[in-house]
């Protein structure tokens, strides 16, 4: 959390044909909250000195708040800087709110056998309160296998040349939650006209089919590692869709 403090003040002067009579005061104030709660457990195990396993589940709420506030007055006199001794006539106040949720599940398993044949999954669940409901869950999961072909019977006449060969391919979906709060329904801001007063307008038009925007992505990549590991070689091809 935290709170940011800005003033603004122009006094009232006149420099050669430029004349500013009056003195003009301007104070903001924002109010930031924000927590966070996280729950991870991790598990690892050997079976038979060769197959290696590993689970981690993880959990995460957060919530971020904050409140703004801003009033500008006129004043008769440079000394007068309190916006309770302003011209009333010309008060020009504003503010506004905001307020962001968001929770998380995480789930990840590893196995991995001699580190030549090597598997990682995982999947996640976040839901957003910049979705209306029915819109504000989405599922992401990810793959990743890999193959370390060096450790391969085959493959001893060259490694003395090639120490380490591993290939691996991965999969994987990414939500975006990057819109505004509340964009989902239809917000009102008040509005000035010189007949009528006061009154209220509609500032955006509501969509409630608003929902996580997804990233898919294949990736394809190959290690190598020659003369005693001392030269290494990646290479990778990947291809991401929206």
């Amino acid at each position: 959390g935290g709170i940011d403090n800005y003033l603004e003040f122009l006094p009232a002067y006149q420099f050669g044909q430029s004349i500013k009579s009056n003195t003009q005061n301007m104070h903001e104030k924002t109010f930031r909250k924000f927590w966070s709660w996280k729950n991870i457990a991790n598990f690892e195990k050997t079976f038979s000195k060769h197959h290696r396993t590993s689970l981690m589940v993880a959990h995460e709420v957060f919530r971020r708040t904050s409140d703004f506030l801003r009033g500008e007055r006129q004043f008769g006199a440079n000394d007068l800087t309190g916006l309770n001794a302003g011209d009333a006539n010309y008060a020009l106040n504003n503010g506004y709110g905001t307020d962001y949720s968001m929770v998380s599940v995480f789930g990840r398993a590893l196995y991995s056998y001699r580190d030549k044949y090597m598997l990682t999954a995982t999947l996640r669940r976040d839901g957003s309160s910049n979705f209306a409901e029915g819109r504000r869950w989405g599922t992401f999961p990810s793959v990743a296998v890999a193959w370390r072909a060096s450790e391969e019977a085959f493959f001893a006449p060259i490694k003395s040349v090639v120490n380490d060969m591993k290939l691996r391919f991965t999969y994987g979906e990414v939500g975006n939650a990057n819109v505004n709060a509340f964009a989902y329904e239809s917000n009102l801001v008040n509005t000035k006209t010189n007949n009528w007063g006061t009154a209220f307008q509609t500032a955006n038009i509501s969509n409630r089919d608003l929902t996580w925007e997804t990233t898919r992505s294949w990736n394809a990549g190959i290690d190598l590692n020659f003369l005693n590991n001392r030269l290494e070689f990646v290479m990778d091809a990947y291809i991401q869709k929206h």
